[in-house]
């Protein structure tokens, strides 16, 4: 399952084991999940020995979509006038799974313990290449 892990599919299994099916985690927990597990693939890119908070923020917005099956809930503490504050207050900050989440990570649980480390070299290596067949004359 290595070659087919999104970002999007790693941030919701660390949200999972860190126990997001029962409880809300702020972003800056499931990054640094995300950054133990792989680090290279959830690093800064001039900065490796850092982890990336916006990649996982970026992933977890899109895990909250239909169309990715709405597999989180949350949001990312940023707030716009003070309806929002007020609904913050009473929901709580942070990301949960919803229940189609859970499923999604129980049925892919096997797939991510026998994983190896997701690197980001692979996928800037795969994007260097798209990139140039896109620009060749021939396409």
């Amino acid at each position: 399952m290595d070659a087919t892990l999104t970002n999007r599919d790693m941030v919701v299994y660390a949200l999972y084991s860190l126990g997001g099916a029962t409880k809300r985690f702020h972003t800056e927990d499931i990054a640094l999940k995300c950054f133990e597990v792989w680090p290279s693939a959830f690093s800064w890119t001039k900065y490796p020995e850092y982890p990336d908070k916006d990649i996982v923020r970026v992933a977890l917005t899109d895990a909250r979509k239909e169309k990715f099956g709405f597999l989180v809930d949350g949001r990312t503490g940023q707030t716009r006038g003070q309806a929002n504050r007020t609904k913050r207050r009473r929901t709580g900050d942070g990301w949960s799974l919803t229940d189609a989440g859970v499923n999604w990570a129980e049925k892919n649980k096997a797939s991510f313990d026998s994983s190896g480390e997701i690197t980001k070299d692979h996928r800037q290596k795969s994007m260097q290449v798209l990139s140039k067949l896109r620009r060749h004359d021939v396409f």
